[in-house]
């Protein structure tokens, strides 16, 4: 396994803080024919390329990774957010362009009337969605917290039951051990007394030997 699935979940936040800093520098625009930013986007999306091909292999055999497929559906849903963020920027970087050489993207002058330019538009859009995103993301965050703290107190439940069985299983073993004390001690008492008992016979067959030697040398 050349990679695990903490390792997929750091790239994915990497490129997610990336992608909100390229965001800031195309807020910038820069007349520049080679933009830093747009390389930057180039090297963000082969990143996600890399993330969703990653993605596939963990869909094939989830177990192998310790995830669910419900977990492989969620990143699914990540990398397909951070695409649509990048193919936003890539339309944010095209407009900004054309503001700051003073065009529209159909090569026209830009107009001086007092209407938004078209890539401040999308740059509200842009971060209305991404606003949405992370929502979404707190939402089922918050969803998964609240499914920890159900699973917290189910084994924290179960963990009173099997303590009291626990309990009442020592306290068997208790009366047990001291049961079979007891009878330990009534078998060693049977024991001594069938001894003793074996000695008064003995002695009574002595004695009525003895007294018929008597009998028989005063006759």
């Amino acid at each position: 396994m050349a990679f695990t699935a903490q390792e997929w979940t750091e790239e994915y936040g990497r490129v997610k803080t990336s992608a909100i800093d390229l965001r800031a520098s195309f807020a910038t625009p820069s007349s520049s024919s080679s933009n830093p930013s747009t390389q930057q986007l180039a090297n963000l999306e082969q990143t996600v390329d890399k993330l969703d091909y990653r993605l596939g292999t963990m869909e094939q055999n989830p177990g192998q990774f310790g995830i669910s497929q419900s977990d492989v559906v969620r990143r699914r849903e990540l990398v397909k957010g951070l695409r649509h963020q990048l193919s936003l920027l890539g339309t944010s970087s095209h407009g900004t362009n054309g503001l700051a050489t003073g065009t529209t993207r159909d090569g026209s002058a830009a107009s001086g009337g007092g209407g938004v330019p078209g890539g401040l538009r999308t740059l509200a859009q842009q971060r209305r969605e991404i606003i949405h995103e992370q929502d979404e993301l707190l939402e089922d965050l918050g969803k998964g917290v609240d499914r920890l703290k159900m699973q917290g107190l189910v084994i924290r439940d179960e963990t009173g039951i099997h303590h009291k069985l626990l309990e009442d299983i020592d306290g068997d073993v208790e009366a047990a051990a001291s049961s079979l004390r007891m009878e330990a001690r009534h078998a060693q008492r049977i024991r001594e007394q069938s001894t003793v008992c074996r000695l008064y016979i003995c002695i009574a067959i002595l004695l009525i030997i003895l007294v018929l030697l008597l009998v028989i040398g005063f006759t």
